[in-house]
């Protein structure tokens, strides 16, 4: 129903702005967070994970080398305050709230992993009055995405089972206008400090319009008691 609709539409607007209240680069974390809570196991010894982002001209890439989405993975994504992580005690993200703050900026989230390959879309639904366009999925196949995204997430490493892709609003925020992600990915990222306290994170890999030489961040527990 439309009321139903309306409530959840500002709910999501209360949960983005208090999330991100703090500080635009929560969102870094949060997808950080996502990556650390789902770590690939072998033999039930569960695997660091590396990380990559891409700045691109027109997108922000996620991928990480954690496993493989579940459908009550995608189920967690597509809702709000799911239960998902609750009983799991490892897991950061318990709340099942933090994934929202990739909205803050962004209008179009594109999400590749395993068999799923789907989209929350705001131009899609736009003329749909109070949609809640943030938790509703939209399968997306390969000829519907930029080929800026297919380079990157078709070409990468095939350890990277988890692959989201986000269209800022204003592609300036990218790398032109005051306090951009060139600038803002740079300091969060100058040490390693950042992703210490993230237990299953191992490195973060941030390339910036192609460079061959990424920023890299990466644990080295011999330095740190």
């Amino acid at each position: 129903p439309a009321s139903a609709s309306e409530k959840i539409v500002n709910t999501l607007d209360t949960l983005k702005n208090q999330l991100t209240a703090s500080g635009k680069e929560v969102f870094i974390y949060e997808l950080l967070q996502n990556a650390n809570d789902y770590p690939q196991k072998v033999n039930g010894k569960k695997i660091p994970v590396d990380v990559e982002f891409h700045i691109t001209d027109k997108y922000l890439i996620f991928q990480h080398s954690g496993d493989y989405f579940d459908a009550k993975n995608i189920a967690a994504i597509c809702s709000i305050n799911d239960k998902e992580k609750t009983d799991n005690v490892e897991a950061i993200g318990y709340k099942g709230i933090g994934f929202k703050t990739v909205f803050l900026d962004n209008n179009y989230v594109l999400l590749k992993t395993g068999a799923y390959s789907f989209r929350f879309d705001y131009e899609k639904t736009k003329n749909i009055d109070d949609t809640p366009w943030q938790i509703l999925p939209i399968w997306t196949d390969d000829n519907e995405v930029d080929d800026e995204v297919l380079d990157i997430m078709d070409n990468a490493d095939k350890k990277f089972r988890v692959q989201i892709a986000l269209r800022p609003t204003e592609a300036a925020i990218l790398h032109d206008r005051e306090q951009n992600y060139e600038e803002l990915f740079a300091d969060v990222f100058e040490t390693e400090r950042v992703i210490l306290f993230i237990p299953f994170i191992n490195s973060v890999s941030v390339y910036i319009n192609g460079d061959d030489e990424p920023i890299i961040v990466k644990k080295e527990n011999d330095k740190w008691c």
